[in-house]
């Protein structure tokens, strides 16, 4: 299409500025509902996280079967809990990780008693050597949390533990209904503690979500009734002091940092532009 001859008596062409070029903090300006977009942006599993990969050898059934059905789901909450809770709620994230640690403590204390006195079992049965299993499988756990490993240590002393039980079964020296007792009875207590981890740690980002979404609408209906104003506090403080004007730019990102302070932070290029 040729270019049509501009008229050099017209006045310049009004620049317009795209909405994409504003960053979210600006845009709550004009739309205070951007706020829920940049709050709960935190609370979405999108961003590159760092993780480690570590292989563990698992003989029995049952360890393999706590590892198959909630190592990955328990990784994946950890890291929640662990990250994302601690930058949007750091209180709540506190003393969640207060009570975590307490319950892993109690955990490995139970398991390594029991699996001593199982060792002592076995010393005081003449028992040595090991068990072979046909189908010990070396697994990748990909590991978001320093707790996950904490859990891949609880695996493999169960694991250990529930072989020396297989060895004591196969000598005849535990009954059938007494082994099976033991192996799945401690199976169900990591299946259990597991997904109350998980359960917890959804729990508490939901009480986040909430949390946030009441900060974001008090947020957004401050910012609206200061932009209207209050009639009839204006009509009263009129002949006192000169009507007030609109909040500025730098009130209104005051405001915005005040409100977030304890529950998100400024992003580098939020600030880069601000400067500017």
């Amino acid at each position: 299409m040729p270019d049509v001859p501009r008229d050099p008596d017209a006045p310049p062409p009004r620049r317009r500025s795209s909405p994409l070029r504003r960053r979210n903090i600006y845009d709550l300006r004009t739309r205070p509902d951007r706020l829920l977009i940049i709050l709960f942006s935190m609370l979405r599993d999108e961003s590159s996280k760092p993780y480690v990969t570590e292989d563990i050898t698992l003989n029995t059934d049952q360890s393999q079967k706590v590892f198959q059905r909630v190592f990955a789901k328990l990784s994946d909450a950890l890291y929640r809990s662990d990250t994302i809770l601690t930058q949007v709620a750091p209180q709540a994230a506190t003393a969640l990780h207060r009570v975590m640690d307490k319950s892993f403590e109690e955990l490995y204390q139970k398991l390594t008693r029991e699996d001593q006195r199982v060792d002592v079992l076995c010393q005081g049965e003449g028992i040595v050597g090991e068990a072979k299993y046909t189908a010990a499988a070396t697994r990748s756990a990909i590991i978001y949390s320093p707790r996950a490993r904490r859990f891949m240590l609880l695996l493999e002393i169960y694991d250990r533990m529930v072989r020396k039980l297989d060895l004591l079964h196969l000598y005849g020296i535990l009954g059938t209904a007494e082994w099976m007792v033991l192996t799945y009875d401690w199976r169900r207590d990591l299946f259990a503690f597991a997904n109350a981890q998980i359960e917890a740690s959804n729990e508490a980002m939901r009480a986040a979500r909430q949390r946030l979404e009441k900060e974001a609408r008090e947020l957004r209906e401050s910012y609206h009734k200061r932009l209207r104003g209050d009639a009839t506090a204006a009509g009263a403080d009129a002949e006192r002091a000169p009507a007030e004007t609109g909040p500025s730019e730098q009130e209104f990102l005051e405001a915005v940092q005040h409100n977030l302070s304890d529950i998100a932070r400024v992003s580098e290029h939020d600030d880069a532009e601000e400067a500017a």
